[in-house]
């Protein structure tokens, strides 16, 4: 992999990686504690999962053009995806019941 400093190396990917397993394994223990859902082992192997995500994944967007945003601190691409996906999520939720009432066809009214 080149050097270009739009790049960013394999040493701070790994950083990157294992400070996003760490926070993940902290917010597990948190909801662990809460809620004693998890086991320790199930809060480690999901931490470890998210690791090793960010090692695989993080690579492959690793270009010059994602990594150089126009304003510094806040990437164009994050701001527009939020959009999108709450759109899409409209989208899809667009003529489904929301609420706790039931919906109940007149067949079902009726008993029969």
């Amino acid at each position: 992999m080149t050097t270009s400093p739009s790049v960013f190396s394999f040493a701070h990917i790994a950083l990157t990686a294992a400070i996003t397993a760490v926070i993940a394994l902290l917010v597990l223990l948190v909801q662990r504690s809460r809620f004693k859902i998890l086991s320790l082992v199930d809060c480690l192997l999901v931490a470890v999962v998210v690791g090793l995500s960010v090692i695989v994944w993080r690579p492959a967007g690793n270009t010059g053009a994602l990594n150089n945003d126009p304003i510094p601190g806040v990437s164009p691409n994050d701001v527009c995806q939020c959009g999108h996906d709450l759109m899409r999520r409209k989208e899809h939720n667009y003529g489904k019941q929301t609420g706790s009432t039931p919906v109940h066809s007149p067949a079902s009214a009726s008993g029969g």
